[in-house]
């Protein structure tokens, strides 16, 4: 199918999601277009903004910039700090319907003691509470695009603690 046609096809994955907002079927994609997390995080932002002010633009640390770990896992894994490489490395299997290729990765902003570590300083601070948000946001965008690929529900870890014990 060629590219224009591909945009005029209406396709749906998820209950009424299009399959657009995560990556394209012939892409195959295991993970959420960076974009929809930056569009996001950034409309929540300015939803919270009439009552939190400027401090709401902290929800992008949370909503868009919590993939950072996916860099440091790659860093990890590989030993190189190449961006472009990384990208790489999370796309190609994408492509290729690879989808246990990152089986077992800890991304430790996706973790549940990060989560609760954020709520418990969220009780202290807003600019923790706007993060937490933005986490929240984060999050859920990513278990919606999971459930659109059945074999993915559970590839990375959930917990820091799980995957210790786990490795053992």
């Amino acid at each position: 199918m060629s590219e224009a046609n591909f945009w005029m096809k209406p396709r749906y994955r998820f209950g009424n999601f299009p399959s657009t907002i995560f990556k394209y079927d012939h892409i195959a994609a295991t993970h959420i277009h960076l974009w929809v997390h930056f569009v996001t995080s950034t409309a929540l932002a300015a939803l919270l903004y009439p009552n939190y002010g400027w401090i709401a633009a902290l929800v992008f640390i949370g909503g868009f910039l919590i993939d950072f770990d996916h860099y440091m896992w790659y860093i990890l894994k590989t030993k190189d700090f190449s961006i472009r490489k990384c990208y790489d490395f999370y796309v190609i299997p994408s492509k290729e319907k690879d989808y246990f290729r990152h089986k077992g990765a800890l991304l430790a902003f996706h973790t549940i003691e990060a989560l609760l570590v954020l709520a418990a300083l969220a009780f202290y601070s807003k600019i923790f509470l706007m993060v937490l948000y933005g986490m929240l946001l984060h999050w859920a965008l990513d278990l919606i695009f999971r459930m659109t690929k059945p074999k993915m529900v559970f590839l990375t870890q959930p917990s820091v603690i799980f995957y210790f014990v786990r490795k053992k």
